[in-house]
């Protein structure tokens, strides 16, 4: 290698390791440090802030509906290293997620479109992958005003914007991508739902923390394919989703499994959402939502019995909540996206391996609500659509 050649290589790492720290390290409050040791998975903790009096987050249980985020809240995430937001719209045959994702120096923006009925025919996807942060703005808090993520490309315009005094967020897409033009707007409220979050230290640093929270949503709007409407939901007929929100600082090697899934079974409104993350104890929950109430489950431990038929059985010796779920999958689609980076030291400053295993399928069981022995209402549900998402990730 050259004089000039090095000189170059050492010239570009420099700006680039300048760059990444541009990246703020925040305080971290002493009454967060204090709390996190009281954290528990059966036993919800609500910390709130003395100033304001709003609820700044609760260990695990119910998400503060009437509020999304409070400024004191970027103080407990250490570096700011991962934000998402994800909007999921289960319809009657397309599944339709939208995502903004911010994994320290990569932002994304994407909108992907699939065929329930028909899991082979290619997915309709619109994407923007943005290094050097030219189109994709994230601000948690736009002037006290609430989450506001936005992307302007050439190929795609998308922003989501929520005022924290409000459950109704509002969605904006435009983009192209190969011979397909798409639109869409939706306004997606979560009145009357409550939903599930959690806030916790990572697993490998305890000084950096994770929160993210998880709400059922009903959406009202349009999508449209080259001018023709495949997702339309009404205010008399609505569609479900499921808003996914996260941020933090998460370690240097990251696992999450997510299965999920929103359905309406006779008169009822269903929301699965069970979690797990191999680094991240207190990120694990697991939990039903019917008719906006979220009712808690003991954990629940994954089995696949076969390569694309899974289940789940009650952890032993877990004996916390009367309420139970009986849940098997059937996979009837498997979707793997990965990324590797050739040059090893790239690993200290972008992730230089990602691997998503996105697994399609049918879910059937059922919801049992108890209160002590005595059952208050069972649900059973058969070959309902939904998903379980399986990252993995070194940061």
């Amino acid at each position: 290698m050259s004089k000039v050649t090095l000189a170059i290589s050492i010239g570009l790492l420099c700006l680039m390791l300048t760059y990444i720290q541009r990246l703020p390290y925040l305080p971290i409050p002493a009454d967060y440090s204090k709390a996190l040791g009281e954290l528990s998975n059966s036993e919800p903790l609500e910390l709130i802030d003395p100033t304001t009096g709003h609820l700044r987050y609760q260990g695990w249980g119910k998400y503060p509906n009437k509020w999304l985020y409070n400024p004191s809240m970027s103080k407990a995430c250490g570096r700011f290293k991962k934000f998402w937001n994800y909007f999921y719209i289960i319809s009657e045959n397309y599944l339709v997620t939208m995502a903004h994702t911010d994994i320290g120096t990569l932002r994304a923006a994407y909108v992907n479109i699939r065929n329930i009925k028909n899991m082979s025919e290619p997915t309709i996807e619109v994407k923007v992958e943005d290094f050097f942060r030219q189109y994709v703005t994230i601000e948690t808090e736009k002037n006290g005003a609430g989450v506001y993520s936005t992307v302007a490309n050439p190929d795609l315009n998308m922003t989501f914007f929520q005022r924290p005094e409000s459950t109704s967020a509002k969605i904006d897409i435009s983009g192209i991508t190969g011979q397909n033009e798409i639109e869409a707007a939706f306004i997606a409220d979560s009145k009357g739902y409550e939903g599930i979050s959690s806030v916790s230290e990572t697993y490998h640093d305890k000084s950096r923390h994770v929160y993210s929270h998880k709400i059922q949503k009903k959406f009202v709007g349009d999508l449209k394919i080259n001018g023709k409407s495949i997702v339309t939901c009404t205010i008399q007929q609505p569609c479900l989703g499921i808003f996914d929100n996260g941020r933090g600082h998460f370690p240097y090697v990251s696992r999450w499994i997510w299965p999920s899934t929103t359905f309406k079974v006779g008169n009822h409104e269903v929301l699965i959402n069970l979690g797990y993350s191999q680094d991240n104890p207190h990120a694990s929950f697991d939990a039903v939502f019917v008719d906006g109430k979220l009712y808690k489950l003991d954990p629940l431990i994954l089995v696949k019995e076969t390569e694309d038929h899974w289940k789940w059985v009650k952890a032993e010796q877990s004996n916390t909540h009367s309420n139970s779920l009986k849940l098997e999958f059937n996979r009837t689609h498997h979707h793997s996206v990965g990324v590797e980076y050739p040059l090893d030291f790239l690993k200290y400053v972008i992730p230089f391996k990602v691997n998503l295993d996105a697994n399609y399928g049918f879910y059937s069981g059922e919801i049992k609500i108890n209160e002590g022995r005595t059952t208050k209402l069972s649900i059973k549900f058969d070959e309902v659509f939904g998903f379980i998402e399986d990252f993995h990730a070194l940061w």
